[in-house]
This record gives structure tokens, sequence and C-alpha cells, in this order.
């Protein structure tokens, strides 16, 4: 995978300029200042004695987030600002402005799948900005393994020292913002939804996982109910179950608690597997006015995963069904998983749609697993 960013770089020392502006910035989407403890979003400001410039870097920064904020930090300042934004290492675009002298400079590096160049490069508008225009504009002709080489082999030539751009290593004394975006109370009930669905039989003998994200407000309590066709004669039983959750310790970043399963009778009078914590403190949504890639963190961070491992039956894997309920709102807020339930009119359909998809996926060298529909009981 190749890199991804989006940065600022503003020709100013002037911190308090650039804090005021990006804190405009966020409090239009509810977005505030915080301390570190409490903060969803980090910003360094990074200024070296050898430069006049000053890095303004965050992974929650998105390019349309850079582009919007470039122009009222230059007129702030009244000095130029370069945004530069990197696709998977394909593709890099740096835009220059200064309204002052009427400079909006654009070159675009190589090429994305994913996103289009928002604008054509104008090279020539760069020739007053840069120190030896001529090499600038050679490099840019290059071809570029990583978009990102030219930024690096450029920076020198737009007046930035090296070492503040080394985007991923700041020194600690560098200046840190921090942001939040509150949840607000909105008094939804706990209910879960699954974020990534796996299309996948699980594998007697082998791991198998299924998470879930709580999409409402916070509240104590969580039963998990395997059932199946397999439950009434214990054709497949579990081993290894556990609940795990995020820790939010880099050397220990998850918690899992092995749990026991019982056999017990439904309502409806089917069997299942059942374990419940009527203690378990379910972690409230995340505010959807973070920006979208600290979004996805924050939602990874407070998933729930189920752990488990199917022994028995191999034919009834495809009958397995994972439940996550929040005892405070069992009957709508609860969520279940089944390889092939939802998105498949029979399990035999599920197994030609697989293969059909894997037999694609073979023509580009990806590794395939084909299943047999003999394997399975498929009533």
């Amino acid at each position: 995978m190749g890199s991804y960013f989006a940065n600022l770089f503003v020709k100013a020392k002037d911190a308090n300029i650039i804090t005021e502006k990006i804190s405009e910035f966020y409090a239009s989407s509810g977005i505030i200042p915080c301390d570190r403890e409490n903060a969803d979003i980090e910003i360094s400001l990074f200024s070296p004695e050898n430069s006049d410039w000053t890095s303004v870097c965050s992974d929650a920064f998105t390019h349309t987030d850079i582009l919007n904020l470039a122009n009222p930090l230059s007129v702030a300042a009244n000095t130029d600002v370069i945004s530069v934004a990197c696709f998977d290492s394909d593709y890099l675009f740096l835009n220059l402005i200064n309204p002052a002298d009427s400079t909006d400079a654009w070159l675009n590096i190589g090429k994305s799948y994913e996103i289009k160049a928002p604008r054509r490069s104008n090279i020539t508008a760069w020739k007053n900005k840069v120190r030896d225009f001529e090499s600038f504009k050679l490099a840019a002709k290059e071809k570029h393994v990583c978009a990102e080489e030219f930024f690096f082999s450029s920076a020198e030539n737009l007046g930035l020292s090296p070492e503040q751009i080394d985007l991923y290593e700041f020194p600690e004394n560098c200046v840190k913002l921090y942001f939040t975006a509150p949840q607000k109370e909105d008094g939804k009930p706990a209910k879960f939804t699954i974020p990534r669905y796996s299309l996948n039989p699980c594998q007697i003998g082998k791991h198998a996982c299924c998470s879930f994200y709580n999409t409402g407000s916070s509240s104590r309590g969580i039963a998990v109910v395997f059932t199946g066709n397999y439950t009434e004669n214990d054709e497949i039983t579990f081993d290894s179950t556990a609940i795990r959750i995020a820790s939010n310790k880099p050397l220990s970043p998850f918690v899992s608690t092995t749990i026991t399963l019982n056999k017990v009778k439904l309502t409806n009078g089917q069997s299942a597997y059942y374990w419940e914590d009527p203690q378990f403190k379910i972690p409230e949504c995340v505010s959807t006015d973070l920006p979208p890639m600290v979004y996805q963190k924050k939602t990874f961070s407070r998933e729930i995963t189920v752990d488990f491992v199917p022994q028995g039956n191999p034919r009834k894997v495809l009958d397995i069904c994972v439940t996550l309920i929040p005892l405070s709102n069992p009957l709508k807020g609860q969520s279940s998983w089944n390889v092939w339930q939802g998105y498949y009119n029979s399990k035999l359909e599920f197994i030609e749609e697989q293969n059909r998809s894997n037999k694609e996926l073979e023509k580009y060298g990806a590794p395939v697993v084909y299943y047999n529909p003999e394997d399975y009981d498929l009533e």
C-alpha cells in the first residue's frame, strides 16, 4: 500500500494565526479545541529555525480540507501557502496560493484511479516561487515510481527544510493542536450494526470472528447468541469464544475476555448457545462531525468483536449465525452475521456466486478458494 497524506505549508512563523484559522475552520462543523487526553484530532505545527515555513500536518486532513484552509490562512498571514496531497503514492498534487500577489500555482504528479485531478497543471505559475525553476520543471516531467518522491526531492527548491517534510516524525517540541467533536446527546438506544461483512464460510478448527459497532447511545449489558440447525444435536460447538475490544494502548491494542456459551432454549423453541454480561459497557457511537479518516479510526476502536473456533460437522458451517444483543434494546438493537443470509436467496446461490467471483479474481493472479456444493448441507 502506498502513501496517503494531505498537509499544508505556510510561509510564516506565527502559530497563533494558524491556530486561529484552523479553529475557525473546524468550529463550523462543531469540532472544538480540547486537551490531549480527550482529543479526536491532533495537528502538528513545525517550523525549524532554518526554514521560513511552518508545516501544518495531520492524518485528519483530507485533500478538500487543505484546499479550503489554504486561502484563509494565506489571507490572514499575508503569505504563500502550499497544499500537498498524495493518494496511494500514485498521484500527488501541489497548490501554492497567495491572493496578495494573485498566485494560484497548481501541479499534478502521476495519475490515480481513485481520484480525478481537480485541476490542470500550470507549471509557469511556479516560476517566481521556486529557487530553480528549470530543475523544478524538469523534475515535474519525470516518471516517478512513487509520486511523493517529487515533493521530497523538490522541497528544498520550494524553500522547505528536509526535517519539516518528514510528515510522520516531528520533534517533541513542535506545537500540537487538539480538537474533539462532542457527541450529541440524541437519546438513541443502543443499536448494533456490522461494519464489515465476511463472505468466507467458517472453517472447522480455524479462528473466525465478527465485529459489531453501536450506532446509538452508550449502555450496559450485551448477549452473544449462536444459532443454526446444528445446535439441537450439538453438531457444531465452539471453542476459544471471546469478546474482544480495543484497549487504546499501542503495545497491547486489544483486550480479550473469554466467554462460556451455555445451551438454552429460545422463546421460539429453537436451541442456541448463549452468553451474557449485564455489566458490559457498550461505548456510544462516534460523532459523524469528525473528518472521514478520524471517524473511521474512532469507529474501529469502538467495535466489539466476537472471536470463535467452530468444531464439529463441516457440512453445517453455512448455518452458523452470530448475534450480538444490547440488553437495553434487545429486539430492535440486535445485529446478526451469517455468511449468506441477507445477500443471497439460498446457500447454493451463495456458493455459485462466490465461485463466479473467484474465477474473475483468479484472472488477475489473486489466490482464491472454490467451494463445492456437495460439501455442505444446502437445505
